[in-house]
C-alpha cells in the first residue's frame, strides 16, 4: 500500500504524512536508517556506478608503499633514505582521514628513522586532520620515531598557527628541507627545559 509523503518544510528532507506530527527522534531515527540502507527506501536498487570510499593502496616493491584515494585525500607513501614519506593532495578531513591514519600506521621498515608528511598538495584541514597529525606525533615518540611535516600552504600553515600546533609540530617549508634536516629527538609539548 503506497502511503502519500509531503515534505516539511520546517524539516529539510524529511517525508511526513499529511496532518501527521514529527517529532525530532522520528527525524534523526529516519536519517539514520536511510545512512545505514545507502539511502535506499526499499524499492529503489542500489547505485553500483560508485566508487568504493576506500581503495586499496597499490602495494609495490619495498612493502609499505604504494598509493591510494580516499574521499577527497590522496595519500602516496614512499621511501627515501631512512625517512618514510606520505605525501598528500587533496582535502584532509573527517570523511578522509583513514587514508593519513593507515598510511601513518604501517609497521615500521628495518632503518626507518622518521616520517615525513608532504603537506605540499594539501589544500584543507579540519580538526580531525589537526588531531590526526598531533597523534601520529605522539605514536612515532613511543616507536622510536621522528615527525616531520614540510611544504604546508598557507591555509594549513593558517591552521597550525592559529591552534598554536606549530609549537608541538616540526614543520620545514619544502620536502627537500625536511629531508636534509638532522631532527633532533622531538620534545613533548609538557616536556620543561
Amino acid at each position: 500500500m503506497d502511503e502519500e509523503r509531503v515534505v516539511s518544510p520546517a524539516l529539510p528532507g524529511a517525508a511526513v504524512l499529511p496532518g501527521a506530527a514529527v517529532r525530532p527522534a522520528q527525524v534523526v531515527r529516519a536519517t539514520r536508517t536511510a545512512a545505514r540502507d545507502g539511502g535506499r527506501d526499499g524499492r529503489t536498487p542500489p547505485r553500483t556506478d560508485r566508487e568504493p570510499a576506500v581503495s586499496r593502496p597499490a602495494e609495490q616493491p619495498g612493502g609499505g608503499e604504494g598509493e591510494q584515494q580516499v574521499g577527497g585525500l590522496r595519500v602516496a607513501v614512499r621511501r627515501e633514505g631512512r625517512a618514510r614519506v606520505v605525501s598528500l593532495g587533496g582535502e584532509l578531513d573527517h570523511g578522509s582521514a583513514n587514508g593519513l591514519w593507515t598510511a601513518l600506521s604501517r609497521p615500521v621498515a628495518g632503518g626507518e628513522e622518521r616520517i615525513v608528511v608532504d603537506l605540499t598538495g594539501l589544500r584543507f584541514c579540519d580538526s580531525t586532520g589537526l588531531n590526526l597529525l598531533l597523534r601520529s606525533r605522539l605514536d612515532a615518540e613511543a616507536a622510536g620515531l621522528r615527525l616531520g611535516l614540510a611544504g604546508p600552504g598557507p591555509v594549513v600553515a593558517r591552521l597550525f598557527a592559529i591552534t598554536e600546533a606549530d609549537t608541538a609540530l616540526r614543520i620545514h617549508p619544502d620536502l627537500d628541507a625536511a629531508l636534509k634536516t638532522a631532527d633532533p629527538p622531538q620534545r613533548g609539548c609538557d616536556d620543561v627545559e
